[in-house]
């Protein structure tokens, strides 16, 4: 079973920073991203690297691609579950450099963002927005 993003996120309603293009593009890569990951054991790449110009919508791919694995692990039944999730942590964590609060800042404002601006309903949470030390 290889996760895939479900309906309760939209990446293509981000309207405030969306080209023509990324309402295909995002979710594709989303969808790529696990199929690398989760594929038959024949295509999987352990390792994938997000490289697009600024501007292009890295963060919310990676959020999205964080919120689809996550997704599958708080709510699907274990047996539904890919064997290589069973043993995984039910959280993501973000890390940025020490002292850097202007980081840690803007990545709290990005998976806010994410969850208020690609949620299709407001009363389902596409991201969680904790604090951060």
């Amino acid at each position: 079973m290889i996760p895939r993003l479900d309906s309760v996120v939209d990446l293509g309603r981000d309207q405030k920073r969306m080209s023509d293009e990324d309402p295909r593009r995002q979710p594709a890569s989303v969808n790529k991203l696990l199929e690398a990951f989760f594929g038959s054991v024949e295509r999987r790449t352990e390792i994938q690297l997000l490289a697009d110009e600024v501007g292009m919508g890295k963060t919310f791919v990676a959020l999205a691609t964080a919120y689809a694995v996550l997704d599958v692990l708080r709510h699907k039944p274990n047996e539904e579950q890919p064997p290589e999730l069973k043993k995984c942590y039910r959280a993501v964590v973000v890390v940025t450099p020490a002292g850097n609060h202007a980081l840690t800042e803007k990545w709290h404002r990005e998976v806010e963002a994410f969850r208020t601006r690609c949620s299709r309903n407001s009363t389902q949470h596409a991201g969680s927005s904790h604090g951060y030390a």
